[in-house]
């Protein structure tokens, strides 16, 4: 399991999603990164919440396409 996460550079928080390692997860982790690649918005996996507190706080969202819909907004 890990999470994958979007955060904008240099705001204070991010959203957040379970999910598990790949080929899924690697399209989606694709897909977004496209669509924010000329933005100040960073789509990435981590292993652990707590390891990686530079994100906090997380904004968990259950829904995988909640979750994508979220991050487009951004």
């Amino acid at each position: 399991m890990c999470y994958l996460i979007a955060k904008k550079f240099n705001s204070h928080g991010c959203l957040a999603i379970k999910a598990e390692y790949g080929p899924e997860l690697a399209s989606l982790v694709d897909y977004l990164g496209r669509k924010k690649a000329h933005t100040d918005v960073q789509v990435l996996t981590v292993s652990s919440k707590e390891v990686f507190m530079e994100y906090a706080p997380y904004t968990d969202i259950a829904s995988e396409s909640v979750f994508i819909s979220k991050v487009l907004e951004m």
